[in-house]
């Protein structure tokens, strides 16, 4: 019915993407980092909730050089929940490109004490604790379904399995110095028809994706305040600094400093 499961995710290299049978919650009790749900890069912090689909590839890992701590509830809201309306439990609505996987405190206090007060029944099993889960998964999906980006008719997502090797390697090593060609190489494809795949399943060029990686990671990195932006900068892959800067401007529209006085540890 619901698994919940304690996990502590390292920075070390992620070495494929995986995915469930089932649907998936996460609550990151402590740290940062990137998480990589399809073709979507995003940045997670401690308190954020994050939501996956049944079926969905995905990987994350912790800002280099900290672990973060998680609680996850796997479950089946079609079992968990029977009789109740299957659109709300649909995993189609909460998957693909439109979909934001992670919800802040910021957006939606409700969905974080919601699925904290979950962890709480399942961890002290009282008298009818069953019922009571059941009733605020409930309220879990009707938030994240109230709060969700998505387009107006929910699509399949498109399979990434043809351009996997290149999304994996990028997710190991993001700082290094990737070209079109080396990554067309990891999947056995020509460079060309290896544009056409990505651009088809991702939605942007292999080069834009590298650049979004690269500055998601820095926004996880500059959390740490024993590290400079110098130093985040060339440890995401950019030799200048000045470089650095103007494209985290454009991606958070504020400075790297800003950033880290807008989102302290």
């Amino acid at each position: 019915m619901l698994i919940v499961a304690d996990f502590i995710k390292s920075d070390e290299p992620i070495r494929s993407l995986h995915f469930h049978n089932c649907s998936e919650i996460g609550f990151c009790q402590h740290g940062s980092g990137v998480m990589i749900v399809g073709e979507k890069v995003m940045t997670y912090h401690a308190g954020d909730i994050t939501f996956i689909a049944e079926g969905e590839p995905h990987f994350s890992r912790s800002a280099e050089g900290t672990n973060s701590q998680w609680t996850w509830l796997m479950f089946d809201p079609l079992r968990l929940l029977p009789g109740v309306a299957t659109a709300i439990c649909d995993p189609w609505r909460y998957s693909g490109r439109e979909f934001h996987n992670i919800f802040t405190p910021q957006d939606n206090e409700f969905l974080q004490t919601t699925i904290k007060r979950v962890i709480q029944e399942c961890g002290s099993k009282r008298e009818h604790w069953k019922s009571a889960v059941r009733s605020l998964i409930w309220d879990a999906m009707i938030a994240v379904n109230r709060s969700a980006r998505t387009a107006a008719e929910p699509r399949a997502p498109k399979p990434l399995n043809r351009i996997a090797p290149a999304l994996e390697a990028l997710a190991k090593d993001y700082g290094d110095r990737w070209t079109v060609g080396k990554l067309a190489d990891t999947c056995c494809m020509s460079e060309s028809n290896f544009r056409r795949v990505w651009k088809d399943a991702i939605g942007q060029s292999p080069q834009e994706y590298i650049i979004s990686m690269r500055m998601q990671m820095a926004a996880a990195l500059l959390r740490s305040p024993g590290r400079s932006v110098l130093e985040v900068s060339l440890s995401v892959g950019f030799d200048s600094l000045s470089s650095f800067n103007r494209l985290f401007r454009r991606y958070f529209d504020c400075t790297p400093l800003q950033w880290r006085k807008l989102r302290p540890d």
